[in-house]
């Protein structure tokens, strides 16, 4: 007999529906390992899945009614990106401390002025008991905060109620190094197909597709593979063909520009060919003749922008552009959807 989730469990799966810090997919996701390795699952798995399932179409549904009324957390979303742009890590429900800081610090593209966050503990005592949203901070995201500057931290407690008042947010804070600052209680009203999906890991929307919408997984994957070609010419023009191929284990997909080896140019040129006088001083050896075709790499994530400035010195002639300047911009969750749907194949659709 299935058994009813436990109140600890369900507690903490209403904070991950309502919360609306993560895509479908990636609740879906999270949800199952959580039940998964619960003591008490017995052969409930699949009912708290439905379950589950059922309170995100509930709380799709509230989204949806709060039409395009501006809430107090699209305000908070908007301040987060500001202090993003200024060198301030900023996360949402982090539920790993200061290492999941850490892991945000080094993603981080620009250099690291400090850190924000609210926790998953924090979360809950607003969503759940009504208390004032208790954000953390320190000025450095990588070192302890025993380590820090006290001016330095005071510094960044300023810039952040700054940022937030200049959204419209009230903060409160007592100058106390030791003390958080808090947001008053307010309605939380996070809309969660808003969310950027962090530096392109789609396979999460995917799985949502899979359990949400009935799409079969090599559906969604190959819907997702073409969207992420139609960003890339999108973002980097027309003058490259381009491939996108999954890697399962990361939940991404990686980048490639289709070049065609030539002789010589045709007429009108390729655009996406290169001249083989070209390409064999770089890849000597690789055996290249007239009419082959050659992958090359595009480094478009954030994660691998140490990687793309490398090619961009190494590879100049075959891309013809350079690219850790110009990493594709994050898509939402809604965007991710709409597109994998709109590329589904046609026997899917059917």
């Amino acid at each position: 007999m299935n058994q009813e989730m436990p109140e600890s469990l369900r507690q903490w799966v209403e904070v991950e529906v309502q919360g609306g810090c993560r895509s479908e997919g990636e609740v879906l996701a999270r949800l199952r390992a959580r039940f998964v390795a619960h003591p008490d699952v017995g052969d409930a798995l699949e009912s708290w899945m439905e379950q589950s399932r059922q309170w995100l179409d509930a709380q799709d549904a509230r989204e949806h009614g709060w039409g395009d009324e501006a809430t107090t957390n699209d305000a908070l979303d908007q301040a987060f990106a500001a202090l993003q742009r200024e060198g301030i890590v900023a996360l949402q429900d982090v539920e790993d401390g200061w290492g999941e800081v850490a892991a945000g610090a080094v993603r981080h593209p620009a250099v690291v002025r400090g850190a924000v966050f609210y926790s998953r503990e924090a979360l809950t005592r607003t969503l759940v008991d009504g208390e004032a949203l208790r954000l953390s901070f320190t000025s450095t995201a990588l070192v302890p905060k025993c380590q820090v500057k006290p001016e330095l931290e005071r510094a960044l407690a300023g810039k952040v109620c700054d940022t937030l008042a200049s959204h419209g947010i009230e903060t409160h804070w007592d100058g106390d190094l030791d003390s958080c600052i808090e947001i008053p209680a307010f309605p939380w009203r996070k809309r969660r197909r808003n969310e950027l999906i962090p530096d392109w890991t789609v396979g999460g929307v995917c799985r949502g597709l899979q359990l949400l919408e009935n799409v079969e997984e090599g559906a969604a994957i190959e819907g997702a593979k073409q969207f992420v070609v139609e960003c890339a010419k999108r973002h980097y023009g027309e003058a490259l063909n381009f491939e996108a191929i999954q890697v399962p284990e990361m939940d991404v997909f990686d980048l490639y520009a289709v070049i065609a080896v030539v002789e010589s140019h045709s007429e009108p040129p390729n655009s996406s060919a290169r001249l083989l006088s070209e390409i064999e001083p770089l890849f000597p050896g690789a055996g290249f003749v007239d009419g082959d075709e050659m992958l090359m790499q595009i480094f478009y994530r954030q994660v691998d922008r140490l990687k793309a400035r490398v090619h961009d010195v190494q590879y100049p002639g075959v891309l013809r552009m350079t690219t850790v300047d110009h990493l594709m911009p994050a898509v939402s969750a809604r965007e991710l959807c709409e597109g994998v749907l709109r590329h589904l194949p046609a026997t899917a659709q059917e």
